[in-house]
C-alpha cells in the first residue's frame, strides 16, 4: 500500500469557488499561503468530502511524495489514476518518480553528477537545506555504493577457481595432470609462436626450463600423494 502525506495545498485548486474556498478557509484545511505546517488525515477527509479533485491534486502520494497535480508528468492523464496506480504498488511509484525527475532536464542533470544540492532544491523547493535532503541524498548515495561494490567483490570471490574445480571433478591425480597438461599446452604454443617471429629455437630456451621443472614437481606431488592414500587405506593390525 502506498504511503500518503496529507499535504494539501487546497487552497490553490478550489480558488476559483469562493463558497467552498471561504468554507475550507473557516474550518482550517485551506490557507492562501504555505505555513510550514504539515496537514492531517482529518483535513485531508474534509478537503476531500468538499472536492475529490482538488483534495487528490493537493497531497502528495507514495514513498516519493509526488503531489498529485504532476500526475501528467508522471504519465497520467487525470489525478484520479495517479492516485490508484501509487496505491496499487511500490513499482508504480517508482516509474512514477523517474519520469518525475527526467521531465526536469536540469533536476535530471543533477542527478547524473551527483550534484545533491541542486538535485534537492529542484525536487524539494528553495527550503530544501532545512530538512538537509542534500545531505542526506549524499548519504544515502555513499552508502548504496559501498553496499554495491561489497555485493560485487564477494560475488568475485565466490566465483570458481578453474584448477579446484577440475581437481573436484577429476580427482586428484587426474585433475592435476590435466591442469599441467593445459598449461603446457599453452607454454608450447607460446614457444611456437615465438620461434615462428623470431626464428631461432634459442630464443625459447628460457620456457623449456620452467615446463621441466614443473613436471618434475608434479611428479614428485603425485608420488606422495599415492603414498599418503596408500598408507590411509591401510589398516592396522588387530591387537
Amino acid at each position: 500500500m502506498a504511503k500518503t502525506a496529507v499535504n494539501i495545498s487546497f487552497y490553490r485548486y478550489i480558488k476559483h469557488d469562493g463558497k467552498k474556498r471561504d468554507e475550507a478557509v473557516s474550518e482550517g484545511f485551506a490557507h492562501p499561503r504555505w505555513r510550514g505546517v504539515p496537514y492531517r488525515r482529518w483535513q485531508f477527509n474534509k478537503a476531500f468530502a468538499l472536492d475529490k479533485t482538488a483534495a487528490l491534486k493537493s497531497t502528495s502520494w507514495g514513498l516519493f511524495q509526488i503531489m498529485g497535480f504532476n500526475h501528467e508528468i508522471c504519465g497520467y492523464e487525470d489525478v484520479h489514476s495517479f492516485v490508484k496506480a501509487m496505491n496499487r504498488s511500490v513499482g508504480e511509484q517508482i516509474k512514477a518518480v523517474v519520469k518525475f525527475i527526467k521531465h526536469n532536464k536540469k533536476m535530471y542533470q543533477a542527478y547524473l553528477n551527483a550534484d545533491w544540492k541542486t538535485f534537492a532544491r529542484y525536487y524539494n523547493g528553495p527550503a530544501y537545506y532545512k530538512n538537509r535532503y542534500a545531505k542526506r541524498l549524499a548519504n544515502a548515495a555513499v552508502e548504496y555504493q559501498a553496499k554495491e561494490l561489497a555485493r560485487q567483490e564477494s560475488k568475485e570471490s565466490e566465483s570458481p577457481n578453474p584448477v579446484t574445480e577440475t581437481v573436484k571433478n577429476v580427482g586428484a591425480p587426474a585433475g592435476v595432470l590435466a591442469v599441467l597438461t593445459a598449461f603446457i599446452s599453452e607454454l608450447l604454443a607460446s614457444a611456437n609462436l615465438l620461434k615462428a617471429e623470431m626464428g631461432s629455437l634459442e630464443s625459447i630456451a628460457w620456457i623449456v626450463g620452467p615446463i621441466i621443472t614443473g613436471i618434475v614437481i608434479v611428479a614428485v606431488c603425485l608420488k606422495l600423494y599415492v603414498g599418503l592414500q596408500k598408507l590411509n587405506n591401510t589398516k592396522p593390525l588387530s591387537a
